[in-house]
């Protein structure tokens, strides 16, 4: 079974931290993510990485394009290990064993999610 992030925003139980992540998702969700060639979207990767590498090459001892994909997969990485602790059961029906988690990752982000609205 295949749950929308939409879908999974209107139960009563997310925390706002995982609510923020869902309303991100979503919008890939609507843009319609579920039916792109993954080989072009691979491309897509590959030729703004290559772009990354073109611009900006090694300077100040960086290898610019090598930080950028490791952002880029670090937060992607992230992102899914999280809301496969807290969201398990939503998604899979399966208990997840973490809900708490997610509560107490907010608390913790809350300053900065508060410091950059302001902005």
């Amino acid at each position: 079974m295949v749950r929308n992030a939409e879908d999974m925003m209107l139960d009563s139980e997310v925390a706002p931290f995982t609510n923020l992540l869902l309303g991100q998702i979503s919008k890939l969700d609507q843009a319609g993510a579920w039916t792109w060639d993954l080989r072009f979207v691979s491309f897509l990767w590959f030729m703004g990485f290559w772009a990354v590498r073109l611009t900006f090459g090694k300077r100040g001892g960086v290898d610019w394009y090598a930080l950028t994909h490791a952002i880029v997969t670090g937060v992607g990485g992230s992102v899914c290990a999280y809301l496969s602790f807290v969201s398990a059961e939503q998604m899979t029906g399966i208990p997840g064993r973490w809900p708490r988690f997610a509560d107490e990752f907010y608390i913790l982000l809350l300053p900065l999610i508060q410091k950059d609205s302001k902005i």
